[in-house]
Protein backbone atom coordinates (compact mmCIF):
# COMPACT_ATOMS: atom_id res chain seq x y z
CA UNK A 1 0.00 0.00 0.00
CA UNK A 2 2.90 2.34 -0.69
CA UNK A 3 0.92 4.01 -3.48
CA UNK A 4 -1.85 5.01 -1.07
CA UNK A 5 0.73 6.51 1.28
CA UNK A 6 2.25 8.48 -1.59
CA UNK A 7 -1.16 9.73 -2.71
CA UNK A 8 -1.89 10.94 0.82
CA UNK A 9 1.41 12.85 0.92
CA UNK A 10 0.57 14.87 -2.19
CA UNK A 11 -0.51 18.43 -1.53
CA UNK A 12 -3.64 18.31 -3.69
CA UNK A 13 -4.59 21.90 -2.95
CA UNK A 14 -1.18 23.12 -4.16
CA UNK A 15 -1.38 20.92 -7.26
CA UNK A 16 -4.81 22.21 -8.28
CA UNK A 17 -4.03 25.86 -7.53
CA UNK A 18 -0.68 25.71 -9.32
CA UNK A 19 -2.08 24.01 -12.43
CA UNK A 20 -5.01 26.42 -12.58
CA UNK A 21 -2.74 29.44 -12.11
CA UNK A 22 -0.37 28.27 -14.82
CA UNK A 23 -3.14 27.56 -17.31
CA UNK A 24 -5.08 30.74 -16.54
CA UNK A 25 -2.09 33.07 -16.85
CA UNK A 26 -0.91 31.46 -20.08
CA UNK A 27 -4.40 31.58 -21.60
CA UNK A 28 -5.10 35.12 -20.45
CA UNK A 29 -1.65 36.28 -21.50
CA UNK A 30 -2.28 35.08 -25.04
CA UNK A 31 -4.84 37.86 -25.50
CA UNK A 32 -3.67 41.01 -27.20
CA UNK A 33 -2.23 43.50 -24.76
CA UNK A 34 -1.62 41.03 -21.94
CA UNK A 35 1.60 39.49 -23.24
CA UNK A 36 3.44 40.38 -20.05
CA UNK A 37 1.53 37.65 -18.14
CA UNK A 38 2.94 34.74 -20.15
CA UNK A 39 6.30 34.48 -18.32
CA UNK A 40 4.48 34.54 -14.99
CA UNK A 41 2.58 31.36 -15.89
CA UNK A 42 5.57 29.39 -14.65
CA UNK A 43 4.80 30.58 -11.11
CA UNK A 44 2.03 27.98 -10.90
CA UNK A 45 4.38 25.14 -11.79
CA UNK A 46 7.03 26.48 -9.41
CA UNK A 47 4.43 26.48 -6.64
CA UNK A 48 3.56 22.87 -7.41
CA UNK A 49 7.22 21.87 -7.10
CA UNK A 50 7.65 23.98 -3.96
CA UNK A 51 4.83 22.16 -2.17
CA UNK A 52 6.23 18.72 -3.09
CA UNK A 53 7.92 16.53 -0.49
CA UNK A 54 11.11 15.88 -2.49
CA UNK A 55 12.77 16.50 -5.85
CA UNK A 56 11.35 13.43 -7.60
CA UNK A 57 7.83 14.19 -6.45
CA UNK A 58 8.34 17.78 -7.62
CA UNK A 59 9.18 16.55 -11.11
CA UNK A 60 6.20 14.19 -11.24
CA UNK A 61 3.73 16.75 -9.92
CA UNK A 62 5.14 19.42 -12.24
CA UNK A 63 4.46 17.13 -15.21
CA UNK A 64 0.94 16.45 -13.97
CA UNK A 65 0.36 20.17 -13.40
CA UNK A 66 1.42 20.97 -16.97
CA UNK A 67 -1.20 18.66 -18.49
CA UNK A 68 -4.03 21.28 -18.34
CA UNK A 69 -1.78 23.76 -20.14
CA UNK A 70 -1.04 21.17 -22.81
CA UNK A 71 -4.75 20.41 -23.23
CA UNK A 72 -5.62 24.11 -23.55
CA UNK A 73 -2.90 24.64 -26.11
CA UNK A 74 -4.00 21.56 -28.06
CA UNK A 75 -7.59 22.79 -28.13
CA UNK A 76 -6.45 25.73 -30.24
CA UNK A 77 -7.04 28.38 -27.59
CA UNK A 78 -3.40 29.48 -27.76
CA UNK A 79 -3.25 29.58 -31.53
CA UNK A 80 -3.93 27.27 -34.45
CA UNK A 81 -2.11 23.97 -34.81
CA UNK A 82 -0.69 23.73 -38.32
CA UNK A 83 0.11 20.04 -38.61
CA UNK A 84 -0.62 16.70 -36.97
CA UNK A 85 2.99 16.21 -35.84
CA UNK A 86 2.74 19.41 -33.81
CA UNK A 87 0.21 17.83 -31.46
CA UNK A 88 2.69 15.40 -29.95
CA UNK A 89 5.46 18.01 -29.90
CA UNK A 90 3.28 20.51 -28.05
CA UNK A 91 2.21 17.91 -25.49
CA UNK A 92 5.75 16.63 -24.93
CA UNK A 93 7.20 20.12 -24.64
CA UNK A 94 4.57 21.15 -22.07
CA UNK A 95 5.33 18.05 -20.00
CA UNK A 96 9.09 18.69 -20.19
CA UNK A 97 8.60 22.30 -19.08
CA UNK A 98 6.43 21.03 -16.22
CA UNK A 99 9.10 18.55 -15.11
CA UNK A 100 11.88 21.12 -15.17
CA UNK A 101 9.86 23.82 -13.44
CA UNK A 102 8.56 21.40 -10.80
CA UNK A 103 12.14 20.29 -10.13
CA UNK A 104 13.27 23.90 -9.71
CA UNK A 105 10.40 24.60 -7.31
CA UNK A 106 11.29 21.54 -5.22
CA UNK A 107 14.94 22.62 -5.28
CA UNK A 108 13.95 26.06 -3.95
CA UNK A 109 12.10 24.40 -1.09
CA UNK A 110 15.03 22.09 -0.30
CA UNK A 111 17.52 24.97 -0.28
CA UNK A 112 15.22 27.07 1.90
CA UNK A 113 14.98 24.30 4.47
CA UNK A 114 18.77 23.93 4.50
CA UNK A 115 19.21 27.68 5.01
CA UNK A 116 16.75 27.69 7.91
CA UNK A 117 18.54 24.76 9.58
CA UNK A 118 21.90 26.47 9.10
CA UNK A 119 20.60 29.70 10.61
CA UNK A 120 19.14 27.87 13.62
CA UNK A 121 22.42 26.03 14.11
CA UNK A 122 24.36 29.30 14.05
CA UNK A 123 21.95 30.87 16.53
CA UNK A 124 22.47 27.96 18.92
CA UNK A 125 26.23 28.36 18.68
CA UNK A 126 25.93 32.10 19.27
CA UNK A 127 23.75 31.64 22.37
CA UNK A 128 26.28 29.33 24.01
CA UNK A 129 29.19 31.74 23.43
CA UNK A 130 27.43 34.67 25.09
CA UNK A 131 26.69 32.81 28.35
CA UNK A 132 28.78 33.89 31.31
CA UNK A 133 29.39 31.35 34.05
Amino acid sequence: MDILKTLKEINWKGLIIGAALCTFLASFGFMEGYDILIPFASVGLLYIGYTAKNLIMGCILGAIGAIPLALVSLSGALGPITSESMISLIFISCIIVGVITGFVGALFNKNRKKAIEKKEKQEKIGKNKNKKD
